[in-house]
């Protein structure tokens, strides 16, 4: 339990790894699947970790969210016309908040497979409004949910914990997840997938962007600084079979986001580049 002010942050043992924020007036919560804790900083204000199998990962910050903004505008703009958004996890609701941005969205649905964190979107956190009436809850696991979707989507975008084996986020890093998101798609849709970052999980970087090139027609990584993670390099897979989505077709500006920088970040470091190209 942590105290009333307390270092909270990303801790991994096994990657010998500690990126650590002084938190103001600290909540600590438990969820279906994660204990979670909710703190205040000077700098990014409110701040969402989760601790899981031993590890913790800092979610989403409240400022300078570079991350929500780019997976998020990079398929919305690349689509011109994304009226149906399926977002996968994201229940803190700094997806949602991104994507309810585009004025073009009539319906989101949101799949989330701990209704807790979305409580804690909801009440503690308050990065958007779920009340909008565009934005529909769905309480299931990301996986199932796609296998019986009857509906098709313009933009599906897959924000959940990085999908270690054993996890609950690994049957989305699967063959099956790929064909069925490709199926609700019709064709006509984007894929964008948080994929992790290439120097501390390259591993992650690497399978899920080579399972979006097997499925899908443009297959197209980018990268980006996010402040608040470890390391600061970030990995964003996006597919399509209709579109190539490094050229933007809509204009938007966000924070870190714009038309303007839309394929530039799509040039990617030589090391990068490397790391996606094994085994391809």
């Amino acid at each position: 339990m942590c105290a009333l002010d307390c270092w909270l942050g990303e801790e991994d043992d096994a990657k010998g790894l500690k990126f650590l924020f002084k938190l103001r007036n600290v909540v600590t919560l438990k969820t279906q699947k994660f204990k979670a804790y909710v703190g205040a900083h000077a700098i990014f204000g409110r701040v969402l970790v989760f601790e899981e199998n031993g590890r913790k990962t800092i979610q989403v910050a409240e400022r300078f969210d570079s991350y929500s903004e780019i997976l998020v505008h990079t398929a919305m703009c690349a689509h011109p016309q994304p009226r149906r958004v399926l977002i996968i996890g994201g229940g803190d609701g700094s997806t949602l908040r991104e994507v309810l941005k585009h004025e073009c969205v009539e319906h989101v649905t949101l799949c989330e497979i701990d209704l807790e964190v979305v409580k804690i979107g909801r009440s503690v956190l308050r990065l958007c409004d779920f009340g909008d009436p565009r934005v529909h809850v769905v309480h299931a696991n990301g996986a199932d949910f796609i296998r019986r979707a009857p509906e098709s989507y313009d933009v599906c975008i897959v924000d959940v914990t990085d999908p270690y084996p054993g996890t609950p986020a690994s049957s989305l890093a699967t063959d099956e997840f790929f064909s069925n998101v490709k199926r609700v798609l019709s064709g006509r849709g984007i894929l964008s997938f948080q994929s992790g970052s290439p120097i501390l999980q390259p591993e992650i970087t690497r399978r899920i962007f080579s399972l979006a090139r097997k499925y899908f027609v443009h297959a197209h990584l980018c990268v980006a600084c996010v402040p608040f993670y470890p390391c600061g390099l970030w990995a964003f897979t996006l597919a399509s079979d209709a579109f190539d989505t490094r050229v933007p077709r809509r204009k938007f500006f966000a924070n870190f986001y714009s038309s303007e920088i839309h394929s530039k970040l799509f040039a990617l470091p030589p090391i990068v580049k490397k790391l996606i190209s094994c085994g391809l």
